[in-house]
This record gives structure tokens, C-alpha cells and sequence, in this order.
């Protein structure tokens, strides 16, 4: 691929991924009534459309006439005549903002590839729960989420909330204090842990992750991936509450947790910043979030699951709108008519075009002559 076809993709995505990242926004707020497992599938969904909209490079352009003229414009190449009015230099600011893209791309994957190390780790320095009672308790929780997984615990001394991690092979981390809790809210950490695996949320976490590495100068994706991460939450806490947690002693374990937070160091952030760890209680989480989502939980209203059917329906609607996004464009207009060249060696005619005085005569003229 040429550093010309790189600039239009860049600038092609650019324009299409805010059109499409403002539809989701505008539609998320228009379901902020619904509940929060649909909320969060919605932003999925969205991700998944923003993931895959680089494929409008290879797609058929769609041209619809109601489109502004301004969707259509693209990076064309660039002509010699141009090059040289620039003096040249191959550091102009359409190579300088694929060179940044790139660069940004790369950073973030490195530091993705960096967790990974990261949690390998933990695992290194953290010791396994293999007893019968930590098996037990993860059956029970097992057959209240009706969980199919195979589920490995740890006990690590780096940590200090407990998380869900891995993506291939699924653990729980539990923190060093988590030998003086009581059964009960064992019980509940672990169905709120257990119910990320359950729901997929490290997939669609790094997934996410994933589509903010690609669109690492656009704002508005990081807002909704922001928006996702604490969407999840909500949906988790719907998950745990929806086996039968009373909300109110929840609610108690959730603070209890996030004071004990307060009091410790910080958790590394490099894991925290990829799809393969996702605490119940962050210590980087604001009071207005942790009191939002306390709120939410001791207001919690029984509601059906989010159907197989309807999840369908969002992903499908994800898909058309990408498609959408990446292949309309405004109908191209002609500048102006042009006559076909002349074979060669002939001289082009241009159409006579009649007077006044010509066209008049043509009029009142008698069609029969030969009667008169």
C-alpha cells in the first residue's frame, strides 16, 4: 500500500468512524432506561461495527444522493507538481499523521503484549487454591450462574481487589486479606468474578481495547469505551443480584471492599488497562461512579435476560450500520459536459449553434415550398 492510499485510508476512516461513533452515542442515550446488560450488548455490538469498518477498503463505494459532498472527499495522490512546491522533504503532514498512527497503534499493542507478561507474573508469585472447600465454592457459585467453565483460583499478594483474568484460561485473583473473609462474601466476590467469565466481558473487553488502539486519536471512541467498562460493571452487579443476592448486603460487601481500597497502594495499571483483568472494586474508581452504581444496586428491579434472539438483532444492526459507515458516499458530480474526442487526423466539431435571426427563419418557414 502507498503512503497516498494509506493517507485516504486514514482520512476515510477518520470521518466515518466519528459519523458511526456518534450514531452509537445518540442511540445509547436514547436506551439509557433499558437495562444494563442491554446497554452494555449495545456498546458492544458498536465496537464490533467500529472493529471492522477498515474494511471499507475494500468494499464497493455506494453512491446515495442525499449525502453532503464533504463525506466524499478523500486524500488524493499526491502529483509531482505538489510534491515539489513542498521542497520535496518526505516529512509533509500527511506522512507525519500516518507515521503518528501507526506509532500509536503499535504502543498500545505493545502494552496489550506487555500485560500478558504481566499477568504471567502474578501467577508466578501468587499461590494456587487447590482444597476441597475453594472447589466446592466455586461449584456453588458455579451452579448459581449456571456456569459451564473451568475456573482456577489464586491467591495473590500484588493485588488488593479480587479479579477475573485470562482469556484463554480463566483465574480468579483473590487478594493476600481475602483469608479473613467470611463464607458470605467469599460467596459474593466470586459470583461477581465468576459472572465476568460467564457474560464473556474479557473478550469484549480487549476487544474494545483493541478497536481504541486503532482509532487511538478519536476522543469520542475512548468515551465509549469508557462508558463500556462502567456499563459492565452495572451489567455484572445485574448478574450477581439476578441469583438471588440480597442487593443490601451487596451493596455493604461493594463499599467495604472499595474503603479497603483506599488504604492500600496502588494496583499496577498495565494489566488494568487491557482485556485481561477486570477488578470488582478499582482503585481508580471515582466516588460519583461507586456511588452511582450503589444506587443502582439497592434499586434493583428483577428483569428477564437479554434473549439469544435479540442479541442477534443488535449484532446485525452493528454490521449494517458498518456497512453503511464505510461504503455510502455522496453521488460524484460531473465539473462539465465534454464532446467525444475526434479520431485522429480529424479536426473536432463543435455543435453549430443557431442565431436568433436563423432560428426565426427556420420557424416561419414553409414546410412545402412545392405548393405554393
Amino acid at each position: 500500500m502507498t503512503i497516498e492510499a494509506c493517507q485516504e485510508l486514514l482520512f476515510s476512516l477518520a470521518l466515518r468512524s466519528t459519523a458511526l461513533a456518534t450514531l452509537i452515542y445518540l442511540v445509547l442515550k436514547l436506551c439509557e432506561r433499558r437495562s444494563a446488560p442491554f446497554r452494555c450488548a449495545l456498546l458492544t455490538s458498536g465496537m464490533i461495527a467500529l472493529a471492522i469498518l477498515p474494511l471499507s477498503w475494500c468494499l464497493p463505494r455506494v453512491e446515495v444522493a442525499f449525502l453532503p459532498d464533504w463525506l466524499g472527499t478523500s486524500v488524493g495522490p499526491v502529483s509531482p507538481d505538489a510534491v515539489s512546491a513542498a521542497g520535496g522533504s518526505l516529512f509533509s503532514i500527511g506522512n507525519l499523521l500516518i507515521v503518528a498512527w501507526f506509532l500509536g497503534i503499535v504502543g498500545l499493542a505493545l502494552t496489550q503484549s506487555a500485560g500478558i507478561w504481566q499477568l504471567q507474573r502474578w501467577k508466578d508469585r501468587s499461590v494456587a487454591l487447590d482444597s476441597g472447600y475453594w472447589h466446592g465454592l466455586v461449584r456453588e457459585v458455579s451452579a448459581a450462574l449456571d456456569y459451564r467453565g473451568s475456573v482456577q483460583l489464586y491467591r495473590c499478594p500484588m493485588i488488593h481487589s479480587p479479579a477475573a483474568a485470562g482469556l484463554i484460561r480463566p483465574c480468579v485473583f483473590l487478594p493476600a486479606e481475602a483469608a479473613q473473609w467470611d463464607a458470605e462474601r467469599l460467596r459474593v466476590v466470586l459470583l461477581h468474578e465468576m459472572g465476568h467469565l460467564k457474560r464473556g466481558d474479557l473478550w469484549t473487553q480487549w476487544l474494545s481495547q483493541s478497536v481504541c488502539a486503532l482509532y487511538w486519536f478519536h476522543p469520542l471512541v475512548w468515551m465509549l469505551n469508557r462508558t463500556l467498562h462502567q456499563t459492565r460493571e452495572f451489567a455484572c452487579d445485574h448478574t450477581v443480584l439476578s441469583s438471588g443476592t440480597e442487593p443490601s448486603q451487596y451493596a455493604g460487601h461493594l463499599l467495604a471492599l472499595a474503603k479497603n481500597l483506599s488504604r492500600q497502594p496502588d494496583t499496577p495499571r498495565l494489566v488494568m488497562a487491557n482485556g485481561l483483568f477486570l477488578a470488582m472494586a478499582s482503585p481508580h474508581i471515582r466516588q460519583s461512579a461507586l456511588e452511582q452504581r450503589v444506587r443502582a444496586i439497592l434499586s434493583y428491579q428483577s428483569s428477564s435476560h437479554l434473549s439469544l434472539l435479540l442479541a442477534l438483532f443488535l449484532a446485525l444492526t452493528a454490521l449494517g450500520a458498518s456497512w453503511a459507515a464505510a461504503t455510502l458516499a455522496p453521488v460524484k458530480h460531473d465539473e462539465g459536459m465534454q464532446w467525444p474526442a475526434a479520431p485522429h487526423g480529424q479536426e473536432s466539431r463543435e455543435p453549430a449553434v443557431d442565431t436568433p435571426a436563423e432560428l426565426h427563419l427556420r420557424l416561419t418557414a414553409n414546410p412545402f415550398p412545392g405548393n405554393g
